[in-house]
């Protein structure tokens, strides 16, 4: 297929991972943004009638389970040959880097967690992102904008010490940090004890749920693009 280039096959790849997981509402109104032909849209417009139909079918129950799960496969079948058939000259590529993320983010993990970590960001929106675990030693993060560290594996109870190893490293990260000129994202329910955040008050932000950590990064990469030091 002509044109396939490695943009086309994130965004094939991204749609497909939306239909196998039941997304069809994302997946047909995030594709439509990205077409650049009338017609390629008309194609997703009656796609997604045709969804919305069996789902109302489905809640009224006027339609039975069989009918209703082929109906479903037909809508995703359709779908997934649709997308394999794009090619660059189909998409509006602007409108795909509109949406991605381009800043050099560093994650810095536990090995063990580095499979989950992964899941958090999608090779289709963070387009330089890449991973460092405890293992192989915090040293040289030099040209990264933002370094998030995961600590998000453990809790402390109250009036709990901070835990020696993990302490280190997270010193060890903010002051490789600072002297990168990188900022900092503290990922985990245990906040960061009270001398670093005062000694590192001018580069750390804190994100203690899956749900805050993407409002983090946009703020702080926000942040990074407007303020004049």
């Amino acid at each position: 297929m002509k044109n396939e280039t490695k943009t086309v096959k994130e965004i094939k790849q991204e749609f497909e991972r939306l239909i196998e997981k039941n997304k069809f509402g994302s997946a047909f109104s995030n594709i439509k943004k990205l077409l650049s032909d009338d017609e390629d849209r008309g194609e997703i417009v009656s796609l997604t009638a045709q969804w919305k139909a069996t789902e109302k079918d489905n809640r009224k129950n006027n339609i039975s389970r069989d009918d209703y799960r082929r109906e479903i496969n037909l809508v995703r079948d359709s779908f997934i040959q649709f997308v394999n058939e794009l090619e660059a000259d189909d998409l509006d590529l602007r409108e795909h880097e509109k949406e991605t993320i381009q800043e050099e983010i560093l994650v810095v993990c536990k090995e063990e967690r580095k499979v989950i970590m992964e899941k958090f960001f999608s090779t289709y929106y963070f387009k330089n992102i890449e991973y460092l675990t405890f293992e192989e030693g915090i040293s040289n993060i030099a040209g990264c904008d933002l370094v998030i560290l995961d600590m998000n594996y453990f809790t402390l109870g109250r009036g709990a010490p901070y835990p020696q190893e993990e302490y280190a490293i997270l010193e060890e990260t903010l002051q490789q940090s600072k002297s990168t000129n990188a900022h900092f994202l503290y990922f985990g329910s245990s906040h960061i004890p009270d001398e670093l955040t005062k000694r590192f008050a001018d580069i750390a932000y804190f994100s203690n749920s899956v749900f805050s950590l993407y409002a983090r990064i946009k703020e702080m990469l926000e942040f990074r693009k407007y303020y004049q030091d």
